[in-house]
C-alpha cells in the first residue's frame, strides 16, 4: 500500500465518522461514536492498513499449489451473528472444499465450539471427528437452529426515571429491577474482561474470580447515574444459573434483595425476595 493510498483511507474514514456523528449519533449509545471509535476494542480503522492487492496476484480465497482443494471432510462452524469472521465467510471457506459441511450455529457469536455452554456445537464437532462420514444433519444438527436469542436491554438509561416500569407504577419497581439489571450487565462485560476487575456504567467498581462458576463483588456500581448496586452475583455458566445478593440504593428507596434467574430459557423469570423501603418484597419479572 502506498503512503498516498493510506493518507486517502485515512481522509475517508475521518470523512465517514463525521457523518455517523451528525446522521446516526447513539449508534454505539451510550457512548459516542468517537468515544467508540477511540477505544480499543472496535476495528473501524482497520481497513485502512490494508495492503492493496497486486493484479498478479488479486485478492480471494487461497489456493493451494495443486490449484484445488482436497476432498477432505471439512465441517465450518460459524456464529451467526460473528463480526469478526463471519457466516457469510465462514460459506466462502467452505465452498472451496468440494467435501464440506457449514453449520451454521444460531444467536452465536466468534467461538462457537470451544467452552459451549449451550452444548451444541460442541456435540456436532465430537460427532464430526468420531465419525466424518456422517454429515451432522438431523436432530444432530437441529440444536443449530435452536440457540436461544441474545437478551439485549436495547436502550441504557441513564437515570431511574428513564427505567420502564412495566404495568405497576411509580420509583419503587424501577428500582428494584435496575439491581438485577446491573448484575447482567456484569455478565455481558465479563466476556472481553481478562483483569478480574472493572468499572460501572456510570460509575463504581466490581471484581471477580473464576470461570466455569464466576462470583462477582460489587461496590456501588451505577448503571444508571441515580443508583447503585452492591452486593455478590454467582453465575454459574454451565447451569445458566444466576445468584444474587443486592445491596440497592436509589434516589429515594434502598433495600436488599435476594432471588436467581435462567440466564438462556427464553422468556425466564427473575425471582427476588427482600426488604424493599423498609417492607418485605417479592418480586417475579422477565429475567435480564
Amino acid at each position: 500500500m502506498t503512503v498516498e493510498l493510506g493518507r486517502v483511507r485515512e481522509r475517508q474514514y475521518a470523512a465517514a465518522l463525521t457523518r455517523r456523528t451528525q446522521t446516526r449519533p447513539g449508534t454505539y449509545g451510550p457512548f459516542t461514536v468517537r468515544e467508540y471509535a477511540a477505544s480499543d476494542w472496535q476495528a473501524l480503522d482497520w481497513c485502512t492498513r490494508w495492503p492493496t492487492a497486486p493484479p498478479t496476484n488479486p485478492a480471494g480465497p487461497v489456493r493451494p499449489p495443486g490449484g484445488q482443494y482436497p476432498r477432505l471432510p471439512v465441517l465450518v462452524l460459524s456464529g451467526e451473528l460473528d463480526s469478526i469472521t463471519t457466516a457469510a465467510e465462514g460459506a466462502m471457506v467452505a465452498a472451496q472444499f468440494p467435501n464440506s459441511v457449514l453449520v451454521v450455529v444460531r444467536n452465536s457469536f466468534h467461538v462457537t465450539a470451544i467452552g459451549d455452554t449451550d452444548a451444541c456445537a460442541v456435540r456436532i464437532l465430537r460427532a464430526f471427528v468420531r465419525d466424518s462420514r456422517v454429515e451432522p444433519t438431523g436432530q444432530r444438527r437441529a440444536c443449530a437452529r435452536q440457540i436461544e436469542p441474545i437478551r439485549s436491554p436495547g436502550v441504557f438509561a441513564v437515570r431511574v426515571a428513564d427505567v420502564e416500569a412495566a404495568r405497576s407504577p411509580g420509583d419503587r419497581l424501577r428500582v428494584r429491577r435496575i439491581g438485577p439489571a446491573a448484575a447482567a450487565d456484569l455478565l455481558d462485560r465479563w466476556w472481553n474482561n481478562y483483569s478480574g476487575r472493572g468499572v460501572g456504567l456510570r460509575g463504581g467498581r466490581w471484581t471477580y474470580s473464576g470461570d466455569r462458576v464466576v462470583r462477582f463483588r460489587l461496590h456501588d456500581v451505577r448503571l444508571v447515574r441515580d443508583l447503585t448496586v452492591s452486593g455478590r452475583v454467582r453465575w454459574d455458566r454451565y447451569h445458566k444459573r444466576v445468584d444474587v445478593v443486592l445491596h440497592v440504593r436509589g434516589p429515594r428507596h434502598s433495600g436488599v434483595l435476594r432471588g436467581h434467574w435462567d440466564t438462556r430459557a427464553r422468556d425466564a423469570q427473575a425471582i427476588l425476595v427482600g426488604r424493599f423501603a423498609g417492607e418485605s418484597v417479592r418480586l417475579r419479572f422477565v429475567a435480564p
